[in-house]
């Protein structure tokens, strides 16, 4: 018996797949990231700044990504990028949270936008060599 995947397909991932194991907690983790901002946002009725905005659809990447490295299907995503993403997260919920009990707006410039990571955002979380796990 495994753990359902965080994706709601239904799957269980199997203890013995240790790194299966790790991307599905990782993609936990990253669902619950997107949640907080998104819940934030729509209780506020605030639009999402460009950075922020750009932050929110590469997480839908790395859910996609993490959902088919959890599943198999995906070898090695690019998890030194993930992190710094998450990390990005982390930094901006903390600021956010902390100008909510102050003045001015909460969700205003919290991730700064890159304009050229927003050209390569689709292949910033990948590695060059992926591969089907079972090949």
């Amino acid at each position: 018996m495994g753990a359902k995947c965080f994706c709601g397909c239904g799957r269980r991932i199997s203890l013995r797949h240790l790194g299966r194991r790790s991307y599905n907690n990782r993609g936990h983790a990253v669902v619950k990231a997107l949640a907080w901002f998104r819940g934030e946002l729509d209780e506020t009725g605030t639009t999402p700044d460009p950075g922020l905005q750009q932050w929110l659809d590469e997480g839908d990447m790395v859910v996609d990504l993490l959902a088919s490295a959890a599943h198999g299907e995906l070898q090695r995503p690019n998890v030194i990028a993930m992190a710094q993403w998450e990390k990005d997260g982390r930094k901006a919920r903390r600021e956010a949270e902390r100008r909510q009990w102050g003045a001015g707006e909460p969700f205003a410039d919290l991730i700064e936008p890159d304009p050229a990571l927003a050209a390569v955002a689709a292949r910033r979380f990948r590695d060059v060599d992926y591969k089907k796990a079972d090949s």
